[in-house]
């Protein structure tokens, strides 16, 4: 019963990438911005729901409807929607707080609505432990009805708190039984609804992770998304092209005195629209991104709409000028100026390790990630700062320098930019990987050393060795090299 405010809870709620696949099953109402209900509600359902949709609703009902009696008529008619000739909607779970009032005796009323009285012979049941349990463990009046039949439960409290909200949700199949009397909660399960009973949120992140994986999900959402994206983004481009022929060809008919430009204007235009046909006509490029990116695992799909695709790219620092990095080693300048703690406050470490890193064929190579926003109009940017934390395990990768100090993704700019101007958005994303590798050394001041001193300085495995694959700390792989050095000696 963790205090915690859960915005987003991966991969089922508050991340744009899985809506298609998961927000169908459930959808309805956060609790001041917590989203944990809808991710919990849409774990344990997904395999009982049978191509139902499920609705959660919280409501805060105003003291006209409760005070100073208690009208179970009204109620019942708040609960039941727009019309008071509307059913109670099945597969709901609705959230009622009550405050100021005697919840128990807004329970009492219901059972006495004049039309449809909430009593066993219409289906419903009090889960009256559950109701002893929760209002002892946090301190609120709490009344809960269900309706098998129907799949509907609605949970009565005078107060709620982010802490009740969670442990409530521990009780999720009580509130749906005849589902889980046909699929019984698996191991997985049980243990994510334990977690709600944590102090912490952590263990419930992780249990959430662990299910979506299990289920499939980030496959699921990168095909519903790429399966279509690229044939209705040129079919919106191939329009605004032709729109862009008929304009120029006006204009060179119209505008005499614009004859040459207007002439201009229309050779490209015609060119673009061409070009946009032609990769229109090609079927097959959309089923290719798509395999391209379920095949490359360095590849996470963070959104694609609009003629955008965002993704991060993982790999290692591969690409740079070894004969100008001996050339600045030379002089020793490079290793100076980087300020970093032991045992890197020594130049010979430094030396050592930076020498293993940037020399011709390398050992140890720097773990590294880039983030990549691609336009289909012609468009390539990255975001500087950006936290690739919030996107899954990049916490033992160092961000491209590049991209992360300066949003600069320097040569690679223009050729990203042609391939997505000629239709080829296979070989853009080819060259923002090829971009991710790359490290400018000249730029010693302002990139190479705070990047540097970053690897140097960071606690986490940031550094792999090629041939193995083990990654380590900074300081474990100096103490590696000097391994190395110790054991190439005694020969």
């Amino acid at each position: 019963m963790f205090p915690t405010n859960l915005s987003t809870v991966e991969p089922f709620a508050g991340n744009e990438l899985y809506d298609g696949v998961t927000g169908p099953w459930v959808t309805g109402s956060d609790l001041n911005g917590d989203v944990s209900m809808l991710a919990t509600m849409r774990a344990l359902l997904h395999a009982r729901r049978k191509d139902q949709q499920f609705h959660f609703n919280y409501l805060s009902i105003s003291r006209e409807i409760t005070y100073p009696r208690h009208d179970g008529q009204a109620l019942f008619n708040k609960l039941r929607g727009v019309r008071e000739t509307d059913p109670i909607p099945a597969n709901t779970l609705y959230w009622i707080t009550l405050r100021s009032t005697n919840v128990h005796g807004v329970a009492d009323s219901l059972l006495a609505a004049s039309d449809h009285p909430w009593t066993p012979e219409n289906g419903y049941t009090r889960l009256s432990a559950a109701e002893q349990y929760l209002s002892s463990k946090c301190g609120m009046e709490t009344v809960i009805f269900i309706n098998q039949s129907t799949n509907f439960c609605a949970i009565f409290t005078n107060v709620i708190t982010l802490s009740s909200y969670h442990l409530v949700q521990s009780f999720l199949p009580l509130y749906f039984p005849a589902l889980f009397k046909e699929t019984p909660l698996t191991a997985e399960e049980k243990h994510l609804l334990e977690c709600l009973t944590k102090r912490s949120a952590d263990e419930y992140r992780t249990a959430m992770q662990e299910m979506g994986k299990a289920l499939g999900l980030e496959e699921m959402a990168v095909r519903t998304l790429l399966q279509d994206f690229e044939k209705s983004t040129r079919k919106r481009q191939l329009t605004d092209a032709e729109n862009q022929v008929n304009n120029a060809r006006d204009n060179a008919n119209d505008f005499r005195e614009r004859y040459i430009r207007a002439l201009r204007d229309l050779d490209e235009s015609v060119l673009r629209y061409e070009g946009i046909r032609v990769a229109l006509e090609n079927t097959s490029e959309s089923r290719e991104l798509m395999d391209y990116f379920l095949a490359h695992k360095n590849l996470k799909l963070l959104s694609a709409s609009d003629g955008r695709l965002q993704f991060i790219v993982s790999t290692y620092i591969d690409s740079f000028d070894v004969e100008g990095y001996e050339h600045l080693s030379k002089n020793g300048d490079i290793y100076n100026g980087i300020n970093a703690g032991a045992p890197f406050n020594k130049v010979q470490n430094r030396k050592l390790l930076m020498d293993a890193l940037f020399c011709e064929n390398p050992k140890l190579k720097v773990r590294t990630c880039a983030f990549y926003r691609l336009s289909m109009d012609g468009e390539v940017n990255s975001s500087r700062g950006f936290n690739y934390l919030m996107y899954g395990a990049y916490e033992n990768c160092i961000p491209n320098p590049h991209l992360q100090y300066h949003n600069c993704i320097g040569n690679n700019a223009p050729l990203i930019t042609e391939q997505l101007r000629k239709g080829d958005t296979l070989s853009a994303v080819e060259c923002c990987i090829a971009s991710a590798m790359a490290v400018n050394i000249h730029e010693t001041g302002l990139t190479f050393r705070p990047f540097i001193q970053e690897v140097m300085n960071s606690d986490k495995k940031v550094i792999e060795n090629v041939e193995t694959h083990e990654c380590f700390t900074a300081q474990e792989a100096l103490a590696w090299l000097i391994e190395q050095q110790s054991t190439e000696a005694s020969k």
